[in-house]
């Protein structure tokens, strides 16, 4: 299919190329195809079926950002947790809504269960003081958690072994301690203390998401 595609492509029909890259899932021809016929909203499409890392997001977005449509390049960024990238752009071209935009999707990766992604979020953003917030709130929620936990092995409806219950309740409350205690040196300009935090969450990556680890060393 890629070679009807070309066939098209070098004869300047970019739309007819299209349909013969989206049988071969040649992305890259894709993308060049829409940008070419200006298909915006396909080329969105294709940039929400990318995965999180693709080397297209950023000439995509770049195409989004070169034709005044900012806010969509900087929305599929966040979307695809490339913050870095999405909010320099947001500064390159002084997006106004950036703020709002990030404090949206935030707000949504909190109601998705991802509260170190939120976090994270804020931090690229600047906005220290919520990410604050959402560290401790993340950390209070673990040991709400934890206290059920206690609570049901002492009425004995838990079920579960002793080591279990021990595991269950510390792993989590360790790897949230790690995580702020890291922040915290990192902040009192204490690098050495940070870092070896930071690797102490290296072991508990049953618990933290591993790019939120990385990230934070």
């Amino acid at each position: 299919m890629d070679e009807l595609g070309d066939f098209y492509y070098d004869r300047q029909q970019w739309a007819t190329a299209a349909k013969y890259y989206e049988q071969s899932r040649n992305n890259s021809q894709l993308f060049h195809c829409y940008a070419l016929t200006e298909d915006y909203v396909t080329l969105e499409k294709l940039s929400q079926s990318l995965q999180e890392n693709d080397p297209l997001l950023r000439p995509i977005a770049d195409t989004f950002a070169s034709c005044n449509r900012i806010q969509e390049a900087v929305q599929m960024c966040i979307e695809l947790s490339q913050w870095n990238m999405g909010i320099e752009l947001a500064r390159h071209y002084n997006l106004s809504e950036l703020k709002a935009l990030l404090t949206r999707q935030a707000k949504t990766l909190l109601n998705q269960n991802k509260p170190f992604d939120a976090i994270e979020l804020y931090k690229k953003s600047g906005n220290y003081l919520e990410a604050a917030k959402n560290s401790l709130w993340t950390a209070i929620s673990a040991f709400d958690a934890l206290q059920g936990l206690l609570t049901e092995e002492t009425t004995g409806s838990a079920g579960v072994s002793d080591t279990q219950l021990l595991d269950n309740v510390w792993r989590p409350a360790e790897a949230y301690h790690f995580y702020i205690l890291a922040q915290r040196q990192f902040k009192a300009n204490n690098p050495e203390r940070a870092l070896r935090s930071g690797l102490t969450l290296t072991e508990y990556k049953d618990i933290l998401p591993v790019q939120t680890i990385y990230n934070l060393i």
